[in-house]
């Protein structure tokens, strides 16, 4: 599992991208105030 902030998100958004397709990563994105979202393959 990796983590992320939006902003490295945008910056190496390809690298996340690779990650979850090829090793069936999961991505947490920390959108702040709280809030997050969850990029997985399944």
């Amino acid at each position: 599992m990796r983590t992320a902030n939006y902003t490295d998100l945008r910056n190496n958004l390809k690298d996340y991208i690779d990650s979850v397709i090829n090793d069936s990563d999961t991505v947490i994105v920390n959108l702040g105030g709280g809030n997050g979202c969850c990029a997985y393959v399944a």
